[in-house]
This record gives structure tokens, C-alpha cells and sequence, in this order.
């Protein structure tokens, strides 16, 4: 299942009927200028009518089983090259930092969880810019999955419920 919002949209690889996802934002930048878990809440709390419009669109689109919607945020700061990545173990999820692609091999450990060899890191959760645009802010560890497709017109909806 994929997240979209700003709530967030998510799936694995992700592309807009008019082409695949732009990489072109730098990722540090994007995922530090989310705001913090409380500020965030606070703007959702604000439009408590929002998160029903975001359902009642996926629904609409037929995108329901595919997407979920979430709170987009930050938990830390991260730097050049680096991207926050979640690791599944045994009854366990653990979100880490890992630096040009490198998973910190020490904290998976600790937590029982040895990264499969035939597995990649992959885009889970994105954003939808004011643009329109389809941004990863958050990644998973998995195997390679397939493209899902997202119509233009969902997203300036989606837009739309948003701003």
C-alpha cells in the first residue's frame, strides 16, 4: 500500500499518467522542510474535513486499496545524501538514516534484522507539490515491485482538497 498526503500517497515506484516521478527535488531539502508530527496535526485539526475528502477521492479514482493517506512529517534533519529507510524484522519496523545508500548495519542488528540480498531501497511515501508533482520523502526496504499509475487529474484534485 502506497501513502499520498500532506497528507501523503504511497506505493512503491510511482508515476503520474504523464510520466514517471521526478527525482529532481533534492531529497535533504524536501524532507527538512516538513514540519514536525504536533505543527502538522495542528493544520489537520484546522480542516477536520480534509481527510474525508482525501478518502472520498481515492475511492472516487478507484485508488483505495492502493493508497493510504498520512500525515506528512519529519522526525530529525537529514544530510546530503541521506534518506530515512524502514527496514522490516520479525514483528518489527525500524526507520533509519542511511547515507549514500549504506543501511547502518549496527542499529538493524539490534533490532534482530539481517537486510535480505534480493531486496532494494524503494520510494513508500510521497508528496504532491502545489505543482503537481509526485516527491519520495520516505523509503522502504523490499523487493522490486510494480509501477502503479496515478491519472493528472487525481492529482490536481488531490491539490485542490489540500490547499
Amino acid at each position: 500500500m502506497a501513502t499520498l498526503v500532506e497528507a501523503s500517497l504511497v506505493p512503491p515506484f510511482l508515476e503520474s499518467a504523464d510520466g514517471p516521478m521526478s527525482g529532481s527535488a533534492d531529497l535533504s531539502a524536501v524532507y527538512n522542510g516538513l514540519g514536525d508530527v504536533y505543527d502538522v496535526s495542528q493544520r489537520i485539526e484546522a480542516s477536520p474535513e480534509a481527510i474525508p475528502a482525501l478518502a472520498r477521492l481515492l475511492a472516487s479514482h478507484g485508488l483505495s486499496s492502493s493508497f493510504d493517506i498520512r500525515l506528512v512529517h519529519k522526525h530529525f534533519d537529514i544530510g546530503d545524501g541521506e534518506k530515512v529507510v524502514a527496514f522490516d524484522g520479525e514483528n518489527v519496523r525500524v526507520s533509519v538514516v542511511c547515507k549514500d545508500g549504506e543501511p547502518p548495519l549496527d542499529q538493524l542488528h539490534k533490532h534482530g534484522i539481517q537486510p535480505t540480498p534480493n531486496a532494494t531501497v524503494m520510494p513508500t511515501d510521497f508528496l504532491v507539490t502545489k505543482e503537481g508533482e509526485v516527491v519520495p520523502y520516505e523509503f522502504g526496504y523490499m523487493p522490486m515491485t510494480s509501477t502503479p499509475t496515478i491519472p493528472t487529474e487525481f492529482l490536481r484534485q488531490w491539490n485542490s482538497v489540500l490547499r
